[in-house]
């Protein structure tokens, strides 16, 4: 009941953009046609810097809504961009908390689902589902029918949703007091993930898995904006990172060298692209948290 039931689609009529794209790209790279190349990919490049991705963060009261949206942002509770946070559900409305670095990544603190009336259709119709690519459903305790209700309404109408266990740090110590001289972390978590099928904890835990799991699940151009914005926390995202970087950095050399093809390259536009470059090299240190703020 949790990421691996949510299967990626694409439309038709995105499956035969695609294929139109693939074919004018092919057609220009056979009759060595560098302009009309980088001018294709100039518009993948321009795709890439605009795509917006809202994500909904739902959950019952106390569960943690609030502390993973600043989790997932590198955010502490005092800084003056974070969700508040406490013991009581603080979330009245919808509030957005765009990415301090990628504001372009969009993450929702939605209200609770905790309520003994909960109805999951009426809910989704005042969060506006519509509005969000993707949901995470937090529990910090145990599996109940109202995360079912919601993870199937939420499928039912053609989205997908990730199941996060948060305070797992609270189960792991609760088991280790329980069965001290049997203990295995391991073995608790592992029993915390069957809880609902796939329970995914922040930290020191599976944090990684959501970002693996999101990624995989996303359209080409949302996964490297997804990826882009994830806290570097784990050596697996920090690959995933890399690696998307690696291809991403093929289409801003191309560009660049394709912005003029005259037999004496001017000096402007030889700086066009060197400013191409130098721009993107920007951004993937800000990826990696190696920017000036984050290292001062």
């Amino acid at each position: 009941m949790a990421s691996r039931i949510f299967q990626s689609s694409l439309s038709q009529a995105k499956v035969s953009e695609l294929l139109r794209d693939t074919r004018a790209l092919k057609e220009a790279f056979e009759a060595g046609n560098l302009p009309a190349i980088a001018s294709k990919l100039q518009a993948t490049l321009d795709l890439l810097e605009n795509v917006r991705l809202d994500i909904g963060i739902t959950g019952g009261t106390g569960s943690g809504k609030s502390t993973f949206v600043n989790a997932i942002q590198g955010l502490g509770d005092e800084d003056p961009n974070s969700a508040c946070t406490g013991v009581v559900e603080m979330t009245v409305d919808p509030m957005p908390y765009p990415d301090p670095k990628y504001p372009n990544v969009i993450i929702w603190d939605l209200l609770g689902i905790g309520t003994p009336t909960f109805w999951a259709d009426r809910y989704l119709k005042r969060v506006l589902l519509d509005h969000y690519n993707f949901f995470i459903i937090m529990t910090s305790e145990r599996f109940t029918a109202n995360h079912a209700r919601l993870a199937r309404e939420i499928l039912r109408r053609g989205k997908r949703s990730y199941f996060i266990g948060s305070k797992v740090d609270v189960d792991v110590a609760a088991s280790r007091s329980r069965r001290p001289s049997t203990f295995s972390e391991e073995s608790a978590l592992s029993q915390t993930r069957g809880d609902c099928g796939q329970r995914l904890a922040a930290g020191q835990y599976d944090f990684h898995l959501l970002g693996e799991a999101t990624v995989k699940d996303l359209e080409s151009h949302k996964r490297h904006t997804f990826l882009m914005a994830l806290p570097n926390t784990s050596k697996p995202i920090l690959e995933r990172k890399a690696a998307s970087l690696r291809r991403h950095i093929w289409l801003v050399a191309t560009v660049a060298r394709g912005v003029n093809l005259g037999p004496v390259l001017g000096v402007q536009d030889v700086a066009c692209g060197l400013y191409a470059l130098m721009h993107s090299l920007e951004d993937y240190r800000l990826s990696f948290g190696l920017d000036k703020d984050a290292l001062a």
